[in-house]
Protein backbone atom coordinates (compact mmCIF):
# COMPACT_ATOMS: atom_id res chain seq x y z
CA UNK A 1 0.00 0.00 0.00
CA UNK A 2 1.54 3.22 -0.62
CA UNK A 3 1.37 5.89 1.40
CA UNK A 4 -0.57 8.34 -0.50
CA UNK A 5 -3.28 5.31 -0.17
CA UNK A 6 -2.54 5.17 3.87
CA UNK A 7 -3.14 9.10 4.39
CA UNK A 8 -6.70 9.13 1.93
CA UNK A 9 -7.40 6.11 4.73
CA UNK A 10 -5.99 7.71 7.40
CA UNK A 11 -8.47 10.73 6.15
CA UNK A 12 -11.21 8.97 5.76
CA UNK A 13 -10.83 7.26 9.01
CA UNK A 14 -10.67 10.53 11.25
CA UNK A 15 -13.51 11.96 9.18
CA UNK A 16 -15.57 8.81 9.88
CA UNK A 17 -14.57 9.17 13.68
CA UNK A 18 -15.45 12.68 14.12
CA UNK A 19 -18.91 12.07 12.87
CA UNK A 20 -19.46 9.18 15.07
CA UNK A 21 -18.46 11.41 18.03
CA UNK A 22 -20.73 14.21 16.57
CA UNK A 23 -23.30 11.92 16.43
CA UNK A 24 -22.76 10.43 19.67
CA UNK A 25 -22.96 14.25 20.97
CA UNK A 26 -26.04 15.20 19.29
CA UNK A 27 -28.00 12.11 20.83
CA UNK A 28 -26.18 12.57 24.31
CA UNK A 29 -27.59 16.08 23.86
CA UNK A 30 -30.71 15.38 22.81
CA UNK A 31 -31.51 12.71 25.21
CA UNK A 32 -30.49 15.17 27.70
CA UNK A 33 -32.89 17.86 26.57
CA UNK A 34 -35.91 15.26 26.70
CA UNK A 35 -34.60 14.43 30.01
CA UNK A 36 -35.50 18.33 30.54
CA UNK A 37 -38.23 18.65 29.19
CA UNK A 38 -39.80 15.62 30.22
CA UNK A 39 -38.58 17.44 34.12
CA UNK A 40 -40.12 20.00 32.68
CA UNK A 41 -43.36 18.62 31.71
CA UNK A 42 -43.60 16.62 35.15
CA UNK A 43 -43.22 19.85 37.06
CA UNK A 44 -45.59 21.30 34.85
CA UNK A 45 -48.22 18.38 35.28
CA UNK A 46 -47.70 18.21 39.33
CA UNK A 47 -48.17 22.08 39.38
CA UNK A 48 -51.66 21.75 37.30
CA UNK A 49 -52.57 19.23 39.41
CA UNK A 50 -51.82 21.03 42.86
CA UNK A 51 -53.58 24.15 40.93
CA UNK A 52 -56.40 21.89 40.60
CA UNK A 53 -56.86 21.10 43.88
CA UNK A 54 -56.80 24.51 45.27
CA UNK A 55 -59.34 25.36 42.84
CA UNK A 56 -61.44 22.14 43.94
CA UNK A 57 -60.57 23.46 47.83
CA UNK A 58 -61.56 27.11 46.85
CA UNK A 59 -64.64 26.13 44.96
CA UNK A 60 -65.53 23.65 48.13
CA UNK A 61 -64.78 26.58 50.75
CA UNK A 62 -67.21 28.88 48.15
CA UNK A 63 -70.39 26.17 48.47
CA UNK A 64 -69.42 26.11 52.22
CA UNK A 65 -69.96 30.11 52.21
CA UNK A 66 -72.49 30.24 49.78
CA UNK A 67 -74.76 27.79 52.46
CA UNK A 68 -73.44 29.69 55.25
CA UNK A 69 -74.99 32.99 54.03
CA UNK A 70 -77.61 31.45 52.47
CA UNK A 71 -78.65 30.11 56.29
CA UNK A 72 -78.05 33.07 57.69
CA UNK A 73 -79.56 35.18 55.08
CA UNK A 74 -82.79 32.42 56.39
CA UNK A 75 -82.06 34.01 60.27
CA UNK A 76 -82.44 37.46 58.97
CA UNK A 77 -85.24 37.36 56.86
CA UNK A 78 -87.02 35.05 60.24
CA UNK A 79 -85.87 37.85 62.38
CA UNK A 80 -86.74 40.74 60.41
CA UNK A 81 -90.28 39.43 59.73
CA UNK A 82 -90.88 37.66 62.80
CA UNK A 83 -94.09 39.34 64.80
CA UNK A 84 -93.29 41.17 67.93
CA UNK A 85 -96.62 41.11 70.33
CA UNK A 86 -97.29 43.74 72.26
CA UNK A 87 -100.24 44.53 74.68
CA UNK A 88 -102.26 47.53 74.60
CA UNK A 89 -103.45 47.63 77.98
CA UNK A 90 -105.71 50.68 77.02
CA UNK A 91 -107.30 48.87 74.23
CA UNK A 92 -108.34 46.09 76.62
CA UNK A 93 -109.57 47.95 79.36
CA UNK A 94 -112.14 49.87 77.01
CA UNK A 95 -113.57 46.70 76.03
CA UNK A 96 -113.87 45.35 79.90
CA UNK A 97 -115.41 48.57 80.50
CA UNK A 98 -117.80 48.38 77.58
CA UNK A 99 -120.02 45.42 78.52
CA UNK A 100 -123.30 46.62 79.59
CA UNK A 101 -123.19 44.07 82.73
CA UNK A 102 -121.37 43.38 85.89
CA UNK A 103 -119.67 39.70 85.94
CA UNK A 104 -121.63 37.82 88.08
CA UNK A 105 -123.19 34.75 89.44
CA UNK A 106 -126.28 33.84 90.57
CA UNK A 107 -127.16 32.23 94.38
CA UNK A 108 -131.18 30.96 94.44
CA UNK A 109 -132.60 30.25 97.75
CA UNK A 110 -135.83 29.31 99.47
CA UNK A 111 -136.11 30.59 103.18
CA UNK A 112 -138.31 30.58 105.88
CA UNK A 113 -139.56 33.66 107.80
CA UNK A 114 -141.04 33.49 111.03
CA UNK A 115 -142.90 35.88 112.96
CA UNK A 116 -143.94 35.91 117.08
CA UNK A 117 -145.23 38.78 118.64
CA UNK A 118 -147.68 40.27 121.28
CA UNK A 119 -148.88 43.25 122.05
CA UNK A 120 -147.56 44.79 125.65
CA UNK A 121 -149.20 47.08 128.21
CA UNK A 122 -147.81 50.85 127.93
CA UNK A 123 -146.82 51.19 131.31
CA UNK A 124 -145.89 47.39 131.79
CA UNK A 125 -143.64 46.52 129.03
CA UNK A 126 -143.05 42.83 130.36
CA UNK A 127 -146.50 41.89 129.99
CA UNK A 128 -148.43 41.10 127.39
CA UNK A 129 -152.15 42.35 125.96
CA UNK A 130 -154.34 39.25 126.57
CA UNK A 131 -155.71 37.62 123.25
CA UNK A 132 -153.03 39.90 121.30
CA UNK A 133 -150.21 37.16 120.40
CA UNK A 134 -149.80 36.57 116.03
CA UNK A 135 -147.45 34.14 114.78
CA UNK A 136 -146.40 33.30 111.26
CA UNK A 137 -144.68 31.18 109.20
CA UNK A 138 -143.55 31.51 105.24
CA UNK A 139 -141.29 30.52 103.01
CA UNK A 140 -140.42 32.58 99.93
CA UNK A 141 -138.32 31.92 96.84
CA UNK A 142 -135.42 34.37 95.86
CA UNK A 143 -132.44 35.16 93.84
CA UNK A 144 -129.14 36.64 94.56
CA UNK A 145 -126.46 38.10 91.95
CA UNK A 146 -123.06 38.89 92.93
CA UNK A 147 -120.38 40.33 91.32
CA UNK A 148 -117.67 43.39 90.33
CA UNK A 149 -118.15 46.54 88.78
CA UNK A 150 -115.83 45.83 85.78
CA UNK A 151 -115.97 49.58 85.18
CA UNK A 152 -113.19 49.78 88.02
CA UNK A 153 -110.76 47.01 86.73
CA UNK A 154 -107.67 48.18 86.29
CA UNK A 155 -104.59 46.55 83.59
CA UNK A 156 -100.99 47.51 83.43
CA UNK A 157 -98.55 45.72 81.80
CA UNK A 158 -94.33 45.05 82.07
CA UNK A 159 -92.74 44.80 78.94
CA UNK A 160 -89.78 43.97 79.92
CA UNK A 161 -90.86 40.89 82.18
CA UNK A 162 -93.63 40.35 79.75
CA UNK A 163 -96.23 39.98 82.86
CA UNK A 164 -99.82 41.64 82.17
CA UNK A 165 -101.71 42.51 85.86
CA UNK A 166 -104.91 43.13 86.86
CA UNK A 167 -106.48 44.61 89.30
CA UNK A 168 -109.79 44.20 90.24
CA UNK A 169 -112.42 45.56 93.59
CA UNK A 170 -113.68 42.70 95.52
CA UNK A 171 -117.23 41.02 94.36
CA UNK A 172 -120.23 42.34 96.67
CA UNK A 173 -123.86 41.21 96.28
CA UNK A 174 -125.37 43.20 93.48
CA UNK A 175 -128.94 42.31 94.32
CA UNK A 176 -131.04 39.94 95.92
CA UNK A 177 -135.06 40.26 94.43
CA UNK A 178 -137.77 37.89 96.10
CA UNK A 179 -140.39 35.75 93.49
CA UNK A 180 -143.73 37.55 95.07
CA UNK A 181 -145.31 34.15 93.01
CA UNK A 182 -143.33 31.79 95.51
CA UNK A 183 -144.98 33.21 98.92
CA UNK A 184 -146.62 30.24 100.89
CA UNK A 185 -147.95 30.84 104.36
CA UNK A 186 -147.34 27.81 106.49
CA UNK A 187 -148.38 28.96 109.67
CA UNK A 188 -150.70 32.15 110.24
CA UNK A 189 -151.98 33.42 113.61
CA UNK A 190 -153.73 36.39 114.92
CA UNK A 191 -156.22 38.38 116.29
CA UNK A 192 -158.31 41.02 116.38
CA UNK A 193 -156.41 43.35 118.77
CA UNK A 194 -153.22 42.80 117.16
CA UNK A 195 -153.23 41.58 113.15
CA UNK A 196 -150.83 41.47 111.04
CA UNK A 197 -149.50 44.56 109.43
CA UNK A 198 -147.74 45.50 105.91
CA UNK A 199 -144.56 46.51 108.43
CA UNK A 200 -144.98 42.81 109.54
CA UNK A 201 -145.01 41.25 106.17
CA UNK A 202 -141.99 43.85 105.39
CA UNK A 203 -140.10 42.37 108.43
CA UNK A 204 -140.56 38.34 107.24
CA UNK A 205 -139.22 39.29 103.74
CA UNK A 206 -136.68 41.07 105.32
CA UNK A 207 -135.51 38.91 107.28
CA UNK A 208 -135.85 35.97 104.61
CA UNK A 209 -133.64 38.35 102.73
CA UNK A 210 -130.81 38.70 105.57
CA UNK A 211 -130.62 35.10 106.00
CA UNK A 212 -130.41 34.52 102.58
CA UNK A 213 -127.30 36.94 101.79
CA UNK A 214 -125.61 35.33 105.01
CA UNK A 215 -126.13 31.74 103.85
CA UNK A 216 -124.69 32.84 99.89
CA UNK A 217 -121.49 34.26 101.61
CA UNK A 218 -120.98 31.39 103.68
CA UNK A 219 -121.13 28.94 100.30
CA UNK A 220 -118.73 31.14 98.81
CA UNK A 221 -120.56 33.01 96.42
CA UNK A 222 -118.31 36.48 96.30
CA UNK A 223 -115.29 34.05 95.87
CA UNK A 224 -117.21 32.73 92.80
CA UNK A 225 -117.43 35.83 91.78
CA UNK A 226 -114.38 37.10 91.38
CA UNK A 227 -113.44 33.93 89.89
CA UNK A 228 -116.10 34.11 87.24
CA UNK A 229 -114.64 37.76 86.95
CA UNK A 230 -111.24 37.00 86.58
CA UNK A 231 -111.81 34.39 83.58
CA UNK A 232 -113.78 37.25 82.31
CA UNK A 233 -111.01 39.25 81.87
CA UNK A 234 -108.53 36.77 81.19
CA UNK A 235 -110.97 36.26 78.14
CA UNK A 236 -110.78 39.71 76.63
CA UNK A 237 -107.10 39.68 77.00
CA UNK A 238 -106.20 36.66 75.41
CA UNK A 239 -108.67 37.38 72.51
CA UNK A 240 -105.22 39.05 70.66
CA UNK A 241 -103.37 36.52 68.94
CA UNK A 242 -100.17 35.68 70.35
CA UNK A 243 -100.67 37.38 73.90
CA UNK A 244 -101.82 33.55 75.98
CA UNK A 245 -98.19 32.75 74.71
CA UNK A 246 -96.47 36.03 75.14
CA UNK A 247 -97.45 37.01 78.65
CA UNK A 248 -98.32 36.04 82.40
CA UNK A 249 -101.41 37.28 83.29
CA UNK A 250 -101.80 38.29 87.42
CA UNK A 251 -104.20 39.07 89.32
CA UNK A 252 -104.20 41.82 92.40
CA UNK A 253 -106.88 43.22 94.61
CA UNK A 254 -107.63 46.57 93.73
CA UNK A 255 -106.31 49.43 96.15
Amino acid sequence: MTKKVKCIIAAVAAVLLIGIAGVIALSVKHKNEMAAMTAELNMQRESELNLQKTIDALQSDNLSLTSEKETLLDQIEELTTEEVVVFNAGAVMEDIKGISELASVEYRYTNVGTLDSARVFTFMKEWKVPFSKKAAIVTMDGTIKAGIDLSQVNIDSDENKKTITVRMPESKILSNELDENSFKVYQEDESVWNQITLTDSKALRDQIKKQAEKNAIDNKLLDQASEKAEQLVQSIIFATPGIKETYTVKFEAAK
